[in-house]
């Protein structure tokens, strides 16, 4: 019959595919569950009014935080409530020259998320592209993950 190569002529598994990653890549997937943390947060606080704003600093810190208190403060006193969530989608870490400091690209899906207003009519810019390209900072402090600043990189 037809002779069947046995079983322990296959490659020896390379020794970087180890199971445990290592804390490097351990840090990076920190990193960029960081992002996933940040926006489901937003979405969070988006969608009840009654939430408390100060839960963006678990997630956020300096400009990044105080950015978002603002637009869900002013979606609150526009009556706007979110509903839905956003998909991290792609996120990628690398390190950066500063220790504990990693650099994040995702693409933010936002197209199963509404904004309505108190009337329930869609307030969605007909514009408003459905993926959207960010670029973040996210420091890690006493094993606590936050995003530090975020910038917008166009459509993905």
């Amino acid at each position: 019959g037809i002779s069947v190569p046995p079983v322990a002529s296959a490659p020896a598994p390379s020794r970087t595919a180890s199971p445990t990653p290592s804390a490097g890549e351990q840090n990076l997937r920190e990193a960029e569950r960081a992002v996933s943390r940040f926006w489901s947060v937003i979405d969070r606080l988006s969608a009840d009014p009654d939430s408390d704003l100060t839960e963006l600093t678990t997630v956020s810190r300096g400009p990044v935080a105080a950015q978002w208190a603002r637009n869900i403060n002013q979606d609150r006193y526009d009556r706007v409530r979110s509903t839905g969530n956003v998909v991290v989608r792609d996120a990628m870490a690398k390190r950066s020259k500063k220790r504990n400091v990693f650099r994040v690209t995702a693409c933010i899906d936002v197209s199963g998320v509404s904004l309505r207003d108190e009337d329930g009519k869609s307030v969605v810019p007909p514009d408003r592209p459905p993926r959207v390209g960010y670029n973040y900072v996210v420091e890690m402090d006493r094993q606590n993950w936050y995003v530090v600043r975020e910038k917008v990189t166009g459509t993905c």
